[in-house]
């Protein structure tokens, strides 16, 4: 076996397709999107370049074939708020050979290592948390858009590295016929009653206002996190801009008490019903076939990418408020069936007691994993800072 840093069109051509290989004989795999893979290596378009460093390979069989890939990165700025130095291995896919996936491994904590990095998380992104994070340990069915999907063998291989359950994100899903609208209306009656709490769906004519307002609710509800990056306004019109067309203004809700942006609850369409007929590619001709399924053979799946209110307005009753919100607008749109509510952490409890207070069923569970690389550090489970 040979591994190859990845450094030219040949290698990123190998790193984009082998998934192929792993997943030739599984009817559930969506190939992710090409383009959002190469926007995360992409130091014209990852701003986490500004801080932070990634790395690529791909590992060769003897016969040249590709059997593997995974990546490396450290965020720099992450680490300056941290006592623990972390590093993140993710993108990781390698056929069922234990020696294979081990030499993959091994490149990502040697690079990591070697600048000085306490410990080892995976697999995650080299950006924010609502994509490519996360090994599918549970419901391995319609992955959704962004969404790490894995074989269940893979969960063998971090074992057996070494790696520690860090936490558990969970995927919930909640149907108009078993949302439980009743349990909860007075309560949402009750916020939206009162004259100092609005709810407003996203206004694309105003995306400036609102991308100010997501980063004024996400990094005052996101501080308590370890590795916390504050996002900037001009990060959020970039990711609002690439996920244009699979996001429905009505099914974004912004909450604001006084005026004050006060939280937010947005979810987009589960685009994969779609990009399963496009094969992770954006050429012109599926373009054409993507805006046909987009706008003639609509989703019926919503998926919520992110929910967040500030501290100070938390348990008051905006959470309850904006999940009824989306809940009237599905019931206004023939199309919509249900919707996932994902990446709620098991550190989270209060979360995901809502959840199951409204009716949600957990259909998914990734986990996030640590490997320890210096012995001086102690292994603990993630919890929120206080």
């Amino acid at each position: 076996m040979k591994l190859i840093q990845v450094r030219n069109k040949v290698t990123e051509r190998d790193f984009l397709d082998l998934p192929e290989i792993i997943y030739k004989d599984d009817a559930q795999w969506v190939r992710h999107l090409d383009r959002d893979i190469k926007m995360v290596f992409n130091r014209e378009q990852n701003g986490y370049f500004k801080h932070g460093e990634a790395i690529r390979w791909v590992l060769y069989n003897d016969y040249k074939k590709p059997i593997g890939r995974v990546a490396a990165f450290i965020d720099h700025e992450a680490n300056i708020r941290t006592e623990t130095k972390a590093g993140g291995m993710g993108f990781f896919e390698c056929i069922n050979d234990k020696d294979a996936a081990f030499k993959l491994f091994d490149a990502c904590s040697e690079w990591l290592r070697k600048k000085d990095i306490q410990v080892m998380d995976g697999p995650v992104n080299f950006g924010e948390r609502d994509r490519f994070w996360g090994l599918m340990i549970e419901g391995f069915k319609n992955p959704s858009y962004l969404e790490n999907y894995n074989p269940p063998y893979y969960l063998g291989f971090f074992e057996a590295y070494g790696f520690q359950k860090f936490f558990e994100q969970t995927t919930s899903e909640v149907t108009k016929s078993g949302f439980k609208y009743e349990r909860f209306k007075r309560i949402a009656e009750r916020v939206k009653a009162n004259p100092d709490v609005q709810f407003k769906s996203l206004n694309i004519e105003q995306s400036d206002i609102f991308a100010e307002d997501f980063c004024s609710i996400y990094n005052a509800a996101w501080e308590r996190h370890e590795n916390f990056n504050p996002l900037s306004s001009a990060a959020v019109k970039g990711i609002m801009h690439q996920m244009r067309h699979v996001v429905i203004p009505e099914f974004v809700c912004f909450a604001y008490v006084k005026n004050e942006p006060a939280g937010f609850f947005v979810n987009i369409l589960e685009a994969n019903e779609i990009f399963k007929h496009l094969n992770g590619k954006l050429h012109w001709l599926n373009k054409l076939r993507f805006l046909f399924y987009r706008y003639f053979q609509k989703p019926t799946r919503l998926k919520g990418i992110v929910f967040g209110v500030k501290p100070p307005f938390q348990n008051q009753g905006i959470e309850t408020g904006m999940i009824m919100h989306i809940y009237e607008e599905m019931l206004k749109n023939p199309d919509v069936e249900n919707f996932e509510l994902a990446w709620v952490g098991d550190f989270n409890p209060k979360m995901q007691s809502l959840l199951q207070a409204l009716g949600c069923r957990t259909i998914k569970v990734h986990a996030t994993y640590r490997k320890l690389l210096s012995g001086d550090i102690e292994f603990k489970r993630y919890r929120l800072k206080k």
